[in-house]
């Protein structure tokens, strides 16, 4: 006799959780976002995602080629890329909106459909963008693209509900403005959009606000920040641009990064302490002479801290390259390059030596405080 039993459900398994005190309210609510954000989709394999979202691509690519081939779509022409982009655009909503509301019965079916459709608006999105871009350009040249990014960013954040369209149209507004800036030769208004978008994630980091609307905004100004970086230390830059007030900028996220992170572990560190912190990352500003090394140090202590994986990852693969341009690019003899590593190591080491005495010190108040707590 074979005995028939009821599937173990997510809301059964949750609902006993919950029942057993094991997790509240709170942690629930996370653990539904998340199984909404990656929905399970095991039953496909890897290779079969992959073969459909490179046939997506390559089919909305074809067409839109054989648009212009064909000159239906003249790229000279404003009137045409503006068309054809609104076009584009409409039909990847229309594509979004009807994922959305979709309802299938079949698990891999319904994965499949997903994974395809919603490459195919991805591309047609950013056809669309790009042809907007080229007819904006046309007509009023650098100013108006960043104009253009900035409106589709804005009208498009709530209206998509794709997590990656909202992380590439957040980061093309930055790039836009790069653009922007490179073009009317105004390297100075790079520390401002460096500055602003330090603003915004400070924002979203002391509001917490990280739930799935808003977390492609955060990776978009964490990335562009990088980027940015990343070109303005490249070697046609490097003596253009003078890089002190980025610098400025990112010692002070710096070390607003390390006392949130105390702060959140319980580890008091008082005033004078953190007089003392703040002299260390002064000479760490006289020693790390490039803001993308900052950056990326204060990226991965983030990430560590907040177990972001992805944030993570981005800070290990930029520090690398931070550190090779910066040895290499800089019109400096191999000496004092030496010198500026090897201070820099000492700096750090110091710094570590700082934060073990504090740590033992904490414990060993933390410890007289619970003998007197067992005495009493």
């Amino acid at each position: 006799m074979i005995l028939k039993t009821q599937p173990y459900s997510i809301e059964n398994l949750l609902g006993d959780l919950l029942r057993s005190n094991t997790i509240d309210e709170t942690e629930e609510k996370k653990i539904r976002s998340y199984l909404e954000e990656h929905p399970p989709t095991s039953l496909i394999p890897w290779y079969m995602k992959l073969i459909v979202i490179i046939g997506a691509w390559t089919g909305a690519i074809i067409f839109s080629l054989a648009l212009g081939i064909s000159r239906i779509i003249n790229f000279e022409s404003f009137s045409s890329t503006t068309i054809f982009g609104v076009l584009f655009i409409s039909t990847a909503i229309f594509c979004y909106l009807g994922l959305a509301k979709s309802k299938n019965t079949t698990p891999t079916e319904a994965s499949l459909k997903h994974v395809f459709w919603s490459q195919v608006a991805l591309v047609l999105s950013v056809l669309g963008h790009l042809l907007l871009l080229i007819g904006i350009t046309i007509k009023f040249h650098t100013p108006g693209i960043f104009v253009l990014s900035l409106a589709l960013c804005i009208g498009l954040f709530k209206l998509v509900g794709d997590s990656l369209h909202r992380f590439l149209s957040c980061l093309l507004v930055p790039f836009t403005a790069i653009t922007w800036i490179m073009d009317k030769n105004i390297p100075d208004l790079f520390h401002i959009l460096v500055f602003i978008e330090v603003a915004i994630l400070i924002f979203l980091v002391y509001k917490k606000i990280d739930d799935k609307t808003f977390k492609p905004l955060k990776y978009a100004m964490v990335f562009s920040i990088l980027i940015l970086f990343f070109i303005l230390q490249l070697p046609w830059a490097h003596h253009e641009i003078l890089m002190l007030p980025s610098n400025i900028i990112m010692i002070a996220v710096l070390t607003g990064v390390c006392l949130h992170a105390a702060k959140e572990n319980g580890f008091k560190i008082p005033v004078a302490d953190g007089i003392i912190v703040g002299g260390l990352m002064i000479v760490c500003l006289g020693l790390l002479s490039t803001p993308g090394i900052i950056a990326s140090i204060a990226l991965l202590i983030f990430a560590f801290h907040s177990r972001d994986n992805l944030l993570r990852a981005a800070g290990i693969t930029f520090f690398p390259g931070f550190i090779f341009i910066f040895y290499y690019n800089m019109n400096m003899q191999l000496d004092e390059k030496s010198g500026i590593i090897a201070g820099t190591g000492l700096v750090l080491l110091g710094f570590r030596e700082y934060l073990k005495r504090r740590f033992r010190v904490q414990m060993e108040t933390m410890s007289e405080k619970n003998q007197s707590e067992g005495n009493e």
